[in-house]
């Protein structure tokens, strides 16, 4: 049976090819990722309506796409070196690697069809972050984007390849956990790097410096073998990561609030004292306050202050944001900071579990005492988080009145300016008002002028350099009394003591001098990396074998961009036989029927492009042909032009899809265009199977040798529905074989092709 499809123009967009420098379908839905030279990404649908449009600042241009096999995630590569996985609902940043300014030469994201069994969920979901008010968190588009999965628990296991300029090749699990990075310094150019779809091997093109063009393939049957393994890691350091964005997250929410709560408060009374400091360098704003409480006596500097600077208005205003402020904090540290640092323990927690099974995990590389250490170090921020939220309620119970006191003192002075005031406040707020002008007010003089009022705690905790005042020498606590042993979460949850000897001498919720900041940015981050990433190696080890011997495919090649290259991998399903195997987690690989298509262009005018295609089935045993591009259905070709290949691309493993081009019969002036689908099936399965490389003369390249199983194209498409005329010059197109979809971009549109699959005989 000929493969053919019906082909049909759905949407053409005007657009400028030199706006558009990478597209990519979605493997599960019709829709597109546009990239851009200036750095925009934007998906749209195949009538070519935009549903989002991003900029990355500062990261360059697009340079390539590609999309989770899932469909929910896209990963983008920028000329900076960083690689950013969006969402596809809204194009928000899920996740964002920096690898400095290492140019990325390709980007490959392949699934196994293992499936992956859905295992019970021990903690709430992080969706559970949407339930906080919007009094308190007003961006709930933010949360909400927070609070979405980055990869689901049953979600197939995948690999996330990056080829970097300088050969470095990074693979990721499930796109975040860095599973092995090596280097391939033997050679001197690579290009089209990609694993296999069940992972038992590993592929790329290279050049070599005399010139030669080869295929190399390295076996990971160890890889393969262990998918399911790979992906409970994966999703464990997925969810890592993602506690980690969050906790970065709610730190900046704390240092917000707290910026909002002073700037207005600490500017006011600067401003006012520095009037007073001039003229009298002995003034004092704590002894004026405490006139006022002492005696009811206002300054008329103070009353002047307060009618024309600082009206009770605004203090009312100023007090209000303020305590908002205050709940806003509390409920970041008390819901959302505890919330997610509990998540990291669990997740870690489980991970730790994972990395014992050493008969399935030890290949990868993974340390228990990493996976303790951010343990620790979890345990030590929620002891400091356990703090943060004592002190802020601290702050708050000396601020209330003193607002309630300050609106009275302003609203009454300037309703009388000659009498002293009254203010109606409780004796109990007066003390508490009291305490917090006489210890909480302290000036800060830089150079003799006064800078600002250092007046609450909190800012020791969100800022980096670490805790000044303890929370006990603040809160007056000593070691005896049940206050003090209830500020330490190792009283209130004790652990068994052979486990905390044996784990953590100084127990999980140490207390540290450092400050939140610290322990989030500094301590987390570094623990979570360590277990997030691999590192480098000169080459890989353990996970793969001996590459095998590289088949040379092309001699003398000089642009490479003529050749073409392209590949495609095709896993065959089987059940696994040996069921104590597969009870153990460890996969039967089933094996792919890998693919490689390469153009030998013509040297002369004389000449003709030439397509090789080579397919190595599971068994290893390699078969191909090569295609003469003489003529094909609808083409007549009366006075043997010769075809350009302009791009191509596998559709599918059955099909091979080129743009092919040619000057027209009544002027070289004007180009005929089209898109041809080739069979490969029939041709393949009549080919001889290749000899072992070590057995082929020694200056015998693959193309040479397939060169002699030579099949016409004209042979090959024969019926119209294996045409499709294009209007004018193409310059490249993608494809997705699933979606039946083709988009083509030409110099100044682009358009979209929809395909109706037929079959039909050859008899026909």
């Amino acid at each position: 049976m000929t493969q053919e499809y019906s082909t049909m123009i759905y949407k053409e967009k005007p657009i400028s090819r030199t706006r558009v420098s990478v597209a990519a379908w979605s493997p599960t839905m019709d829709i597109i990722a546009l990239g851009s030279p200036t750095g925009i990404v934007s998906l749209h649908k195949y009538k070519m309506g935009v549903n989002w449009e991003v900029t990355s600042q500062d990261s360059g241009g697009v340079t390539h796409i590609a999309w989770r096999p899932d469909g929910d995630v896209l990963a983008v590569a920028y000329e900076s070196g960083r690689v950013q996985q969006l969402n596809h609902s809204d194009g928000s940043i899920v996740y964002a690697m920096e690898f400095g300014y290492k140019a990325i030469e390709h980007l490959s994201w392949v699934s196994c069809e293992h499936e992956v069994a859905k295992k019970e969920a021990f903690f709430p979901s992080f969706s559970s972050l949407s339930v906080f008010s919007d009094e308190i968190f007003s961006n709930r588009n933010e949360v909400n984007q927070l609070s979405q999965p980055w990869i689901h628990v049953d979600s197939k296991p995948s690999i996330l390849a990056i080829q970097f300029a300088d050969h470095t090749i990074r693979l990721f699990g499930c796109g975040f956990y860095e599973v092995l990075a090596f280097r391939l310094d033997s050679f001197h150019k690579i290009y089209e790097c990609s694993m296999a779809h069940d992972f038992s091997s590993f592929s790329f093109f290279s050049l070599n410096q005399r010139g030669s063009l080869q295929l190399n393939r390295g076996p990971s049957p160890a890889l393969a073998e262990h998918c399911l393994p790979l992906q409970r890691v994966s999703y464990h350091v997925a969810n890592l990561l993602h506690c980690k964005n969050i906790l970065n997250w709610c730190l900046k929410q704390l240092q917000g609030f707290w910026e909002s709560t002073l700037v207005e408060l600490d500017s006011k009374l600067t401003t006012y004292s520095r009037m007073r400091l001039e003229n009298s360098p002995e003034w004092s704003l704590r002894n004026e306050l405490m006139e006022v409480i002492l005696f009811g006596h206002v300054s008329i500097e103070l009353k002047e202050y307060f009618k024309r600077h600082w009206p009770p208005t605004a203090i009312r205003r100023t007090g209000i944001a303020m305590f908002k402020a205050y709940d806003g904090m509390q409920a970041v540290a008390f819901q959302q900071l505890q919330f997610i640092l509990v998540r990291l323990i669990c997740e870690a927690s489980e991970l730790l579990g994972c990395i014992r099974d050493h008969q399935n995990l030890e290949c990868f590389g993974l340390k228990e005492e990493a996976v303790v250490e951010l343990v620790q170090a979890v345990g030590t921020a929620l002891q400091k988080t356990h703090e943060l939220h004592t002190i802020v309620k601290y702050c708050s119970q000396y601020l209330r009145p003193f607002f309630h006191w300050l609106y009275e003192v302003a609203d009454s002075s300037i309703k009388d300016m000659l009498r002293r005031v009254d203010v109606n406040i409780s004796q109990a707020e007066l003390s508490l008002v009291i305490t917090f002008i006489t210890e909480r007010f302290t000036p800060c003089f830089i150079n003799g002028q006064l800078k600002s009022y250092q007046i609450e705690l909190v800012e020791q905790y969100i800022r980096r350099g670490g805790i000044t005042k303890p929370l006990d020498l603040v809160m007056g606590f000593k070691a005896s009394e049940e206050h003090f042993k209830r500020t330490k979460l190792k009283n209130l949850i004790p652990l068994h003591g052979s486990l905390d000897k044996r784990f953590f001498p100084d127990g999980i919720f140490f207390t540290s001098t450092c400050s939140l900041a610290d322990l989030i940015e500094i301590q987390l981050a570094e623990c979570i990396n360590k277990v997030a990433t691999f590192g480098e190696v000169v080459s890989p080890v353990g996970l793969f074998q001996e590459p095998e011997p590289p088949i040379p495919l092309i001699n003398h090649v000089s642009d490479i961009s003529k050749y073409h290259l392209c590949s495609t991998s095709h896993q065959i399903t089987s059940t696994p036989t040996n069921k104590s195997i597969q009870a153990l987690g460890i996969q039967i690989c089933a094996g792919t029927v890998d693919r490689f298509a390469f153009v030998r262009p013509r040297k002369d005018l004389g000449n003709r492009d030439t397509i090789f295609v080579y397919s190595v089935d599971p068994s290893r045993v390699g078969k191909g042909f090569s295609i003469d591009m003489d003529g094909f259905a609808t083409d007549d070709n009366p006075l043997k032009r010769t075809y350009n290949i302009v791009d191509m691309k596998f559709f599918g493993m059955s099909t091979l899809a080129v743009v092919l081009t040619r000057e027209d019969d009544v002027s070289s002036n004007m180009t005929l265009q089209w898109i041809v689908f080739i069979p490969l099936d029939e041709s393949i399965a009549a080919a001889s199977a290749l000899p072992p490389i070590s057995l082929l003369p020694a200056s015998t390249t693959l193309s040479d040798y397939l060169a002699g199983s030579s099949v016409p194209l004209s042979k090959l498409v024969t019926q119209q529905l294996q045409v499709h005329t294009l209007p004018y010059k193409p310059y490249w197109f993608t494809l997705n074989e699933k979606r039946r979809t083709i988009f083509v971009m030409f110099d100044s549109f682009c358009r979209v092709f929809i395909m109706k699959h037929k079959e039909i005989s050859n008899a026909q």
